[in-house]
């Protein structure tokens, strides 16, 4: 009997196993914004995120309406009539596109403006400066003052920080995901 129940088991075993990786975090820090840049990244995710649902819900309507309107029936076993081409389908589904693309362009651009920083020091002299040491399996923060941290970093609410980053051996990525983008 339980052989035969297996299929409609496993779906939902599935997904236990990859929601019980969100069960430890209690903060999902990427989107929990602390700073400027951290919040623009999370306001364009989640334009993003609308303009994928619109679209996926569109998309998804008219495959369902057009499943149910254009299936076989029963006994007809002609060949549709053949269509080549429709320029204002093919308009349309090129421009809307474009628009969306548009959407999504303007506050990426203009966020990326806003937020460039030159790395002249002489001009941020009123910064905090951390040098972030990758090493193989974790991270050295050395301060200006001589204080020294392993793996967790600590800046000053209301800085500017600059982050001066080196390797110690292998290529390292960093990224603070409360603070922006890597």
């Amino acid at each position: 009997m339980f052989k035969n129940h297996m299929w409609r088991l496993t779906p939902v075993m599935l997904m236990l196993v990859f929601l019980s990786g969100c069960l430890g975090e209690e903060n999902l820090t990427a989107l929990d914004p602390k700073g400027e840049a951290a919040q623009w990244i999370y306001d364009n995710m989640i334009i993003s995120l609308i303009i994928m649902t619109f679209v996926s819900i569109v998309v998804f309507a008219i495959f369902f309406i057009i499943v149910v309107k254009f299936r076989r029936k029963e006994g007809d076993d002609e060949l549709p009539k053949q269509v080549h081409g429709n320029t204002a389908m093919e308009i349309t589904w090129t421009v809307i596109p474009v628009i969306l693309l548009i959407i999504l362009f303007i506050p990426t651009v203009t966020g990326t403006f806003e937020f460039h920083v030159d790395a002249d020091p002489a001009e941020h002299e009123d910064s905090v400066y951390i040098n972030v040491t990758g090493h193989q399996y974790w991270w050295q923060f050395d301060y200006e003052e001589g204080f020294t941290a392993g793996q967790e970093v600590y800046i000053p609410v209301g800085e500017r920080v600059i982050f001066e980053l080196n390797a110690e051996d292998v290529i390292h990525s960093f990224w603070v995901p409360a603070l922006g983008g890597k």
